[in-house]
C-alpha cells in the first residue's frame, strides 16, 4: 500500500552537497548559523499513501485554471491519506524498513526525533508513541519537533548536536519528517487544495568516530514577520483549517 524508496549513500551525498557559495560566507560568530562534524546520512525511506488525487479532474476549479496550475506548478497528482491513517501510522512504515535497509538493531538508537505538524492527539508525542509501538530500547532518546518546511533542516541539525555529545561510542539516530497537511486543510479552499499532499521519510544518521571530515553547515535564520501567511488558527470560523497566502509564502 505504500511506497518506498531507499537512496545510495552517493546519491545521499549528492542531493546534500553544500555549495561553496555557502561555506564560504559561514561565521562562526552567527548564532542561526551552525556547524557539525562527523555526523552522516546512510539511509532514506520515503513513504507515501497509495491514493492519489489528480489536479486536472479537480471539480473545485474550473478547466483553464486547472491547466494553468498544471502548468506553473508542475503539481498534477497528489497523494492522499485516508481519513484514519495518522501520521505515526506512516513514521511506524518508513522506520521499520529503514532499519531493514540499514540493518541497524533497535537498541543501537540513541536518538529518535519526529519533526511533524500533523500529530494525532498533543500529548503524549508521536515519538514517544513511536518508541513504544516499535519496542525502541530504553536509552532511546525521543521528543517531537513542530516544523513544516524547514523542518528537515532543523531535524537534522539537532541531531548532529545531540550525537555530537556521545563521546563514548558511533551514536546511531532516526530522524523522522513528514505530515498529514491534507487533514489539515479545507477540502473546499482553492489556495491550499491543489498544492498540498502527504507523505514522510524516516533519515539513518550516524556519528563515526575520527570522521571530521564529514562536515554540515546549515542555516537557520527566521523571520518572523512573515506568521500570518499560513496559519492555523484555534478559533473562529476557519478554525482547525489552514490558511495560504500563497503570494506571502512564494
Amino acid at each position: 500500500m505504500m511506497k518506498r524508496e531507499f537512496l545510495s549513500q552517493r546519491e545521499i551525498w549528492q542531493l546534500v552537497k553544500l555549495s561553496e557559495i555557502f561555506t564560504s560566507s559561514y561565521s562562526a560568530d552567527q548564532m542561526a548559523l551552525t556547524k557539525h562534524t562527523g555526523s552522516e546520512i546512510v539511509g532514506i525511506v520515503s513513504v507515501v499513501p497509495k491514493e492519489t488525487e489528480d489536479n486536472l479532474e479537480l471539480d473545485l476549479l474550473t478547466v483553464e485554471e486547472r491547466q494553468a496550475l498544471v502548468n506553473h506548478t508542475g503539481i498534477r497528482f497528489r497523494r492522499v491519506a485516508p481519513e484514519k491513517t495518522t501520521i505515526r501510522d506512516l513514521f511506524e512504515r518508513s522506520v521499520q524498513l529503514l532499519l531493514e535497509k540499514t540493518g541497524w538493531e533497535k537498541d543501537s538508537i540513541d536518538v529518535l526525533i519526529c519533526v511533524t505538524q500533523s500529530p494525532e492527539m498533543v500529548i503524549p508525542s508521536v515519538s514517544c508513541r513511536l518508541h513504544g509501538d516499535l519496542e525502541l530500547s530504553g536509552h532511546t532518546m525521543c521528543f517531537d519537533v513542530n516544523s513544516g518546511c524547514s523542518g528537515f533542516v532543523y531535524g537534522l541539525n539537532v541531531i548532529s548536536g545531540l550525537l555530537s555529545g556521545i563521546a563514548s561510542k558511533n551514536g546511531r539516530a532516526i530522524l523522522c519528517c513528514g505530515d498529514l497537511s491534507t487533514h489539515l486543510i479545507s477540502s473546499s479552499d482553492k489556495s491550499v487544495r491543489p498544492i498540498f499532499s502527504d507523505g514522510v521519510s524516516a533519515i539513518a544518521v550516524e556519528r563515526l568516530s575520527g570522521a571530521a571530515e564529514i562536515t554540515g553547515y546549515y542555516n537557520l535564520e527566521t523571520d518572523g514577520k512573515g506568521q500570518h501567511a499560513i496559519e492555523i488558527q484555534p478559533t473562529g470560523n476557519d478554525s482547525g483549517a489552514m490558511r495560504l497566502n500563497g503570494i506571502d509564502v512564494f
